[in-house]
């Protein structure tokens, strides 16, 4: 009993292959929001740290040049200003921060800090929130009127 009936084919069968198919599409389907959620956390998170970054940099040049800066942000970007004379000056620090990734922004269009490291914020408060913003994540920083940058 020699023959081609004993033997076994090797390899997938159609119903092995639809069903491997369904459970891949399956998987995808579940993951793929959270892969969203999880850019759009990214996103938010380096959007804000650029920020904090720039924030911080404004104070060290009011500091170090002994002359008040300013942090300027626009809905996609920002940049530092030194003032020479009665004149803003910009020095040439810039970012994309909000451009990447079609970030939103909340805050002031602008953060002056003196030579003393101090910031100037509108009505006298304590403190100023500047917030990025995503697809339903939202990030935030605080400068207080010490120039301290949470």
């Amino acid at each position: 009993m020699t023959g081609t009936r004993g033997a076994r084919c090797r390899g997938f069968t159609l119903i092995e292959m639809l069903i491997a198919i369904v459970v891949i599409g399956a998987l995808t389907a579940i993951a793929f929001p959270r892969m969203r959620q999880f850019g759009d956390a990214m996103a938010v998170r380096n959007g804000r740290n650029a920020l904090a970054n720039l924030a911080a940099q404004t104070r060290a040049r009011a500091l170090t040049r002994g002359a008040p800066a300013r942090l300027r942000v626009t809905q996609d970007s920002a940049w530092i200003e030194m003032q020479v004379g009665a004149a803003w000056q910009d020095v040439g620090v810039s970012e994309q921060v909000l451009q990447r990734g079609g970030l939103a922004y909340a805050g002031p269009a602008s953060l002056i800090f003196l030579p003393t490291g101090t910031a100037i914020i509108a009505g006298g408060e304590e403190k100023v929130e500047l917030a990025v913003s995503h697809g339903g994540q939202s990030k935030s920083l605080v400068v207080t009127r010490y120039g301290r940058v949470e």
